[in-house]
């Protein structure tokens, strides 16, 4: 500790939170650079419903005119505005989104961690203020929060309850009573964003001076993208250090001056100017031709949604075109239906069909959320489970499974916070397994809060539209301290066994899931772990060991790739498996060293897994394993950054779930050795889990 505070005593600036987390050589690096400027800029982001007003306040902040028939923004504007606080001028850069409720689901590209948000609530109506703050709150993190009551001159009583705001959304610094119309309390919200801009952590963050030389050149560029290697060019030219090229894209993505996808493939498209890339996405959001046709869209007709426009500066190539749709797939915005056509579930048609569902004998279940029902959480299960989908709607869609046998009806009431599900078919509980697993990933991704009810199965509550409901949870813990049942609340008040209703339901693991080769490649690593030194550390008898104990339990073991030296040499390379049992391909696994975790090592690493991924898995098998041996000290160090990073080392290949499920615990609380993790990866729409198996070979 003592060095971190010689540096902190030594200097008055503070380095940015990221440069801190690299350690003491980027701490000192970054105290090398001489000149360092503060900031002063931050984006502020206007939220709320479609006609709130946010166009109009944003216009009467920059000073311009009221317009009574100021037109909905149908895809975001940006400008910027400078204000004074205290002695320093701040430059805001105002994003205004359009709020229509089918354009919700585009707002998580643009949404930052380290931004000002303005919520905008129209006092005509009532507003759905705690599902756009929850929305903040999921995509903002702690950012701070102004929120704007706006058209006070058509109801002088409109106010909230703003310390049972504040207690409730702590984010939340002032509030604001305006009208654009009259002009009423716009010099005060002015002044107040200036002093709330003052206190976001972006404006006081300071800067090394290249980092603005290069941020001012970005405003020169003309082009709308540039690729990550012309983008790295250009930090060598301004002599931006390698351990500062990311963080300094991360801070202009934060900024707005740019928007930065880690996911994609770095030598693609992946500097875009914001407006190019929203203009494209708003464009097919906004398309007449996609609505009429049940929010299916032919690849044939981009090009003419995407052509050059007159008024507009945009021009999209064939290519381009391409990245715009594969990143609207990527944020779960479509899915492919076929290799003509993509499906965008928000512009579904609104009609719910005529379906026979017998109720008395389907498996109910009801999900109830606390305070916010995502509007993406339908959409975005469409396009996780769209194989499987026989009919869609813009509140509901019925899948049907093969696999299982079975059918799902699936309806969101988004007034109610309520999904309501119907299961029926002969491997029901196996087939909501699967969907459970990735409606708790979405909702993971929101941070909002849900309940799951299952109702009552006696004889009156079967054919009942209002049964009995049990929440889950208080079932599994009356069960957990020895309670049998539950009393029924409808006459003739029945005793229900509480193991009837949740025994091999939620917890029920889906048919043709075996976890023997896990528990038993577990077991191996264990072996080879503990015999790390009798073996000198030499990566071809760590692999000649892991096939033999794999033989040892029966598997047949076929070894795809050896590349590197032989044993005597003094570099040795991977091993790449393919192992079956009983005439049944299982899985592949890839096994190799991480002996470094800076740019080079992860990209090594990142082709390691890709190779999983693609290269070597032709089959298409579910089940991958990547077994790292690391030789590196801080073994519990580098596996929370390997976890942290593994996202971005196989962007090629979309996880769902935003981190990796550590799963450790579940299967190794006997060691400290060895982690484990899982990623599930979409592979030409099928879902593989790459396992993690992270061994420590570190002799000291």
């Amino acid at each position: 500790m003592k060095p971190e505070l010689n540096l902190r005593n030594k200097f008055t600036e503070s380095p940015p939170i990221e440069i801190v987390q690299q350690g003491k050589a980027a701490i000192k690096l970054w105290f090398s650079k001489k000149e360092k400027i503060a900031i002063n800029e931050t984006k502020v982001i206007f939220v709320g419903e479609g006609a709130a007003g946010k166009t109009s306040v944003m216009k009467q902040l920059m000073g311009a005119q009221f317009d009574i028939n100021e037109p909905e923004t149908k895809g975001i504007n940006i400008n910027d505005l400078t204000v004074k606080h205290e002695e320093t001028d701040l430059t805001l850069h105002l994003w205004d989104f359009g709020g229509q409720e089918y354009m919700h689901a585009t707002h998580q590209f643009f949404l930052s961690r380290r931004a000002l948000y303005v919520l905008v609530l129209d006092g005509r109506k009532e507003e759905k203020k705690d599902y756009w703050l929850k929305v903040i709150e999921a995509f903002g993190g702690d950012s701070p929060v102004v929120v704007v009551m706006n058209k006070i001159d058509t109801n002088k009583h409109f106010d909230l309850n703003r310390k049972f705001m504040r207690e409730k959304y702590p984010s939340i610094k002032e509030f604001f009573r305006i009208s654009c119309a009259t002009g009423e309390g716009i010099k005060e919200l002015l002044h107040g964003l200036s002093e709330v801009a003052s206190q976001v952590e972006m404006v006081n963050t300071m800067w090394i001076k290249s980092w603005f030389e290069i941020r001012n050149k970005f405003t020169e560029i003309t082009r709308d993208f540039i690729s990550y290697d012309r983008f790295t060019e250009l930090c060598k030219e301004y002599e931006i250090e390698e351990e500062e090229q990311d963080i300094l894209l991360e801070h202009l993505d934060n900024l707005g001056v740019l928007l930065h996808f880690r996911e994609f493939d770095l030598s693609d498209t992946h500097i875009l100017n914001p407006k190019w890339v929203t203009d494209a996405v708003y464009r097919i959001i906004n398309c007449e031709k996609i609505v009429r046709n049940d929010g299916r869209l032919k690849l044939e007709w981009v090009s003419d949604i995407l052509k050059k426009r007159e008024g507009s500066e945009f021009i999209y190539e064939a290519d381009k075109q391409r990245f715009v749709i594969n990143l609207m797939h990527k944020f779960e915005l479509s899915f492919k239906l076929n290799e003509n056509t993509i499906l965008i579930p928000d512009l579904l048609d609104i009609k719910e069909p005529e379906f026979e569902l017998d109720k008395a004998n389907a498996l109910k279940i009801r999900i109830e959320y606390e305070e916010f029902l995502p509007k993406s959480v339908l959409p975005r299960l469409m396009v996780k489970m769209y194989k499987d989908i026989f009919y869609a709607w813009r509140t509901g869609v019925i899948f049907k499974s093969k696999t299982y046998n079975s059918r799902v009806i699936f309806k969101t009431d988004d007034d109610k916070k309520i999904i309501s599900i119907y299961i029926d078919g002969e491997y029901r509980r196996d087939f909501y397994s699967v969907l459970r697993n990735y409606l708790k990933e979405i909702n993971d991704y929101y941070k909002s809060g849900f309940s799951e009810f299952i109702p009552c199965d006696c004889n009156s509550c079967k054919r009942n539209d209002n049964p009995s409901l049990y929440e889950y949870n208080e079932l599994k813990y009356f069960q957990k301290y020895g309670r049998k049942t539950v009393t029924c609340s409808k006459i003739p008040f029945h005793e229900i066994e509480i193991s009837r209703l949740i025994d091999d339901l939620l917890n029920h693991k889906p048919i043709n899931l075996n976890n023997e080769l896990l528990d038993n490649l577990l077991w191996c690593a264990k072996e080879v772990q503990q015999k790390h030194k009798t073996l000198h550390n030499n990566e071809n008898r760590y692999n000649d060991l892991f096939q033999s104990l794999l033989k040892a339990k029966n598997y047949t073991v076929e070894q795809e790739v050896r590349t590197g030296t032989s044993e005597a040499g003094k570099e040795v390379g991977s091993l790449d498996l393919k192992i079956s049992k009983n005439g049944k391909e299982l899985a592949l696994a890839e096994a190799f060293k991480i002996k470094s975790f800076a740019k080079s090592g992860k990209k090594y690493a990142a082709n390691h897994l890709l190779k999983l991924l693609k290269n070597y898995n032709p089959s298409g098998l579910k089940q991958c394993f990547a077994i790292c041996y690391v030789e590196m000290k801080k073994f519990e160090t580098i596996w929370e950054e390997y976890k942290s990073n593994v996202k971005n080392f196989v962007f090629l290949y979309e996880i769902p779930k935003h981190e990796m499920q550590d799963l450790s615990s579940d299967y190794l609380d006997d060691t400290t050795d060895i982690k484990l993790g899982l990623t599930k990866h979409s592979r030409n729409g099928e879902l593989i889990n790459l396992y993690h198996v992270f061994m420590d070979m570190n002799n000291e």
